[in-house]
Protein backbone atom coordinates (compact mmCIF):
# COMPACT_ATOMS: atom_id res chain seq x y z
CA UNK A 1 0.00 0.00 0.00
CA UNK A 2 1.06 3.11 -0.75
CA UNK A 3 0.83 6.66 2.07
CA UNK A 4 -1.60 9.09 1.61
CA UNK A 5 0.58 11.14 -0.60
CA UNK A 6 -1.45 13.51 -3.40
CA UNK A 7 -0.19 10.30 -5.86
CA UNK A 8 -0.59 7.32 -3.62
CA UNK A 9 -4.68 7.08 -3.35
CA UNK A 10 -4.65 7.86 -6.97
CA UNK A 11 -2.10 4.77 -7.79
CA UNK A 12 -3.87 2.58 -5.45
CA UNK A 13 -6.93 2.86 -7.26
CA UNK A 14 -4.91 2.54 -10.94
CA UNK A 15 -3.14 -0.78 -9.46
CA UNK A 16 -6.49 -2.46 -8.13
CA UNK A 17 -7.92 -1.28 -11.65
CA UNK A 18 -5.16 -3.42 -13.61
CA UNK A 19 -5.89 -6.00 -11.16
CA UNK A 20 -9.49 -6.24 -11.74
CA UNK A 21 -8.28 -6.22 -16.06
CA UNK A 22 -5.53 -8.58 -15.41
CA UNK A 23 -8.50 -10.94 -14.20
CA UNK A 24 -10.78 -10.41 -17.16
CA UNK A 25 -8.10 -10.97 -19.66
CA UNK A 26 -7.47 -14.20 -17.62
CA UNK A 27 -10.80 -15.53 -17.79
CA UNK A 28 -11.31 -13.87 -21.64
CA UNK A 29 -8.12 -15.93 -22.44
CA UNK A 30 -9.86 -19.03 -21.16
CA UNK A 31 -12.83 -18.89 -23.31
CA UNK A 32 -11.27 -18.09 -26.47
CA UNK A 33 -9.53 -21.58 -25.72
CA UNK A 34 -12.35 -23.05 -24.58
CA UNK A 35 -14.24 -22.30 -27.70
CA UNK A 36 -11.05 -23.24 -30.25
CA UNK A 37 -11.36 -26.42 -28.37
CA UNK A 38 -15.45 -26.67 -29.15
CA UNK A 39 -14.26 -25.53 -32.88
CA UNK A 40 -12.05 -28.10 -33.28
CA UNK A 41 -14.39 -30.68 -31.75
CA UNK A 42 -16.30 -29.75 -33.95
CA UNK A 43 -14.29 -29.97 -37.18
CA UNK A 44 -13.65 -33.44 -35.56
CA UNK A 45 -17.50 -34.58 -36.17
CA UNK A 46 -17.29 -33.10 -39.88
CA UNK A 47 -14.48 -34.98 -40.98
CA UNK A 48 -15.70 -37.83 -39.45
CA UNK A 49 -18.85 -37.75 -41.45
CA UNK A 50 -16.67 -36.89 -44.44
CA UNK A 51 -14.84 -40.25 -43.44
CA UNK A 52 -18.37 -42.56 -43.68
CA UNK A 53 -19.84 -40.73 -46.69
CA UNK A 54 -20.02 -43.26 -49.78
CA UNK A 55 -20.61 -42.06 -53.14
CA UNK A 56 -24.24 -43.93 -52.96
CA UNK A 57 -25.90 -45.79 -50.36
CA UNK A 58 -24.72 -49.23 -50.45
CA UNK A 59 -21.86 -48.45 -52.08
CA UNK A 60 -18.26 -49.82 -50.63
CA UNK A 61 -16.58 -46.38 -52.84
CA UNK A 62 -15.93 -43.14 -50.35
CA UNK A 63 -16.88 -40.03 -51.82
CA UNK A 64 -14.02 -37.68 -50.43
CA UNK A 65 -10.06 -38.65 -50.24
CA UNK A 66 -8.05 -37.94 -47.16
CA UNK A 67 -6.71 -34.97 -48.93
CA UNK A 68 -9.79 -33.79 -50.08
CA UNK A 69 -11.14 -34.11 -46.00
CA UNK A 70 -8.19 -32.38 -45.33
CA UNK A 71 -8.59 -29.29 -47.86
CA UNK A 72 -12.11 -29.27 -46.97
CA UNK A 73 -11.35 -28.46 -44.05
CA UNK A 74 -8.10 -26.40 -43.81
CA UNK A 75 -6.48 -29.19 -41.71
CA UNK A 76 -3.70 -31.41 -42.36
CA UNK A 77 -3.88 -35.05 -43.62
CA UNK A 78 -2.07 -36.14 -41.05
CA UNK A 79 -5.17 -34.81 -38.69
CA UNK A 80 -7.66 -36.68 -40.87
CA UNK A 81 -5.41 -39.87 -40.78
CA UNK A 82 -5.03 -39.57 -37.18
CA UNK A 83 -9.27 -39.11 -36.26
CA UNK A 84 -9.92 -41.80 -38.64
CA UNK A 85 -7.12 -44.08 -37.25
CA UNK A 86 -8.73 -42.74 -33.20
CA UNK A 87 -12.24 -43.59 -35.00
CA UNK A 88 -11.74 -47.01 -36.55
CA UNK A 89 -12.84 -45.24 -39.84
CA UNK A 90 -8.85 -46.48 -41.66
CA UNK A 91 -9.78 -47.07 -45.22
CA UNK A 92 -6.80 -50.06 -45.39
CA UNK A 93 -8.40 -53.17 -43.80
CA UNK A 94 -5.33 -55.41 -42.46
CA UNK A 95 -5.12 -58.36 -44.63
CA UNK A 96 -5.24 -61.81 -42.51
CA UNK A 97 -2.55 -64.29 -43.37
CA UNK A 98 -3.63 -67.92 -43.33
Amino acid sequence: MRTKESNGNRLNKHDKLIRKLQKEVRGLVNRVGDIEMMGAMHIDSHIKDDLVTTKFPGSDKYLYTYDEIAEKHGVPKSRVQKIAEENDLTRRKFKTIC
